[in-house]
């Protein structure tokens, strides 16, 4: 948004905040050596060299050479390589391009290196390795990214101190959200209440606490409350259907995959809660339709997301939205005993449909529209849990 509330758009259309053109270099030169994007980019690539020399595992094709993992270090190199092509000006911006392919590749060896365990049966062990280079891989391919859109060193520093503040708000909204359940939690356990109004309590405690987050992070930075997306029209009704059966598209072809690949995804806590208790899944079909589905959204749509247009194209606020919204999610499939893959896999379905959820608010500006989809597609998933488990 500009100074007078109005969004400034790119050349063709997509709206940006106040840092961009003004962080972008001119396109018009094909070379730019000595770029701040490729110089990190060389780093995280060059680290990632590195990280080939950590334990990775041994369900990997092929055999370390000197205690270095030959398939993560060739492309990490590789993409030092056309990093450091690019510092010295020996290609134009292309060369970026390169830089990322070679990211992708290093990441995708590390994701690999997740699951390969579980789908060949050998259990084999996944070193620290794996998780270092994976997020080497994601560093340098967002850095590549950067070059190629010739970002310069204020566009770099606008969007690490915005990514940084969203960041701190989401984990700050996980700890209002303990916080508040833990005081229902505590009164309600005071009274002769069964155990299960005590997990439901704390569920919809939780999902206010996320909302409160959100609230209090408009108050205290100054914004209007007008900076809350609370609007619904036709076009925000088609959008949530849509979404709500594009999650649900997602998730039957990510199980699809997952069961072709050998691995079973990891059970969030409160799955594996409703089958201890079956009625629970009944009653957290409201909790998540009128609680959940609007606290979550409030804070990692209408504040991260939002938040995150103020310094990146509305593309790359969606993506690095949808990373700090897995990542919050990681502590309730980790808790669950899961393996690596099957965390990995699972983090990655997360991933997926929270991108679905992205569009439907950019698409629309509203918060209800992504509150209903993603209230909707919790609130099927518990009443299936319900059946699948009651059933005889």
């Amino acid at each position: 948004m500009s100074a007078d509330g109005s969004e400034e758009s790119t050349t063709d259309g997509e709206p940006r905040g106040p840092v961009g053109n003004a962080g972008r270099e001119s396109d018009d030169s094909p070379e730019r050596p000595g770029s701040l994007a490729a110089d990190l980019g060389f780093l995280a690539a060059g680290l990632g060299v590195a990280s080939a020399g950590l334990p990775w595992t041994s369900a990997l094709p092929f055999t370390p050479v000197a205690s270095v993992q030959p398939e993560p270090a060739a492309f990490a190199l590789a993409a030092t390589v056309a990093f450091l092509a690019r510092r010295r000006g020996l290609v134009d911006r292309r060369g970026a391009l390169v830089a990322g392919a070679f990211a992708v590749l290093f990441g995708a060896t590390a994701f690999a290196a997740l699951v390969l365990p579980a789908a060949t049966g050998t259990g084999a062990a996944v070193g620290i390795g794996v998780p270092a280079g994976f997020a080497l891989a994601a560093l340098a391919l967002a850095f590549a990214v950067a070059d190629y859109a010739g970002v310069d060193a204020n566009g770099l520093g606008a969007r690490a101190r915005t990514t940084g503040l969203v960041v701190g708000v989401a984990f700050g909204g996980l700890v209002v959200a303990a916080l508040v359940a833990s005081v229902v939690r505590g009164a309600i356990g005071v009274l002769p209440a069964p155990a299960l109004a005590s997990t439901v309590a704390g569920q919809a405690a939780s999902a206010v606490g996320l909302g409160l987050a959100a609230l209090a992070f408009v108050a205290l930075s100054g914004r209007e409350w007008t900076y809350l997306d609370v609007r619904f029209d036709r076009r925000a009704a088609a959008w949530t259907v849509g979404g709500l059966v594009g999650m649900f598209v997602v998730l039957v072809a990510a199980s699809a995959a997952t069961r072709a690949l050998g691995v079973s995804g990891a059970t969030h806590s409160t799955v594996e809660q409703i089958r201890a208790a079956p009625l629970l899944g009944l009653a957290l079909v409201p909790v998540s339709l009128f609680l959940v589905g609007p606290g979550e959204e409030l804070l990692m749509r209408n504040v991260v997301q939002k938040g995150l247009y103020e310094a990146f194209s509305r593309r790359g606020a969606i993506v690095v939205g949808c990373v700090v919204f897995t990542l919050v999610h990681l502590p309730a499939y980790a808790s669950t005993g899961g393996g690596p893959a099957a965390v990995g896999t699972t983090l990655a379905r997360l991933f997926a449909v929270s991108l679905v959820l992205a569009v439907v608010y950019e698409r629309t500006d509203s918060v209800v529209a992504a509150a209903l989809a993603h209230g909707g597609y919790d609130a099927v998933q518990f009443a299936w849990v319900y059946v699948a488990v009651s059933s005889p």
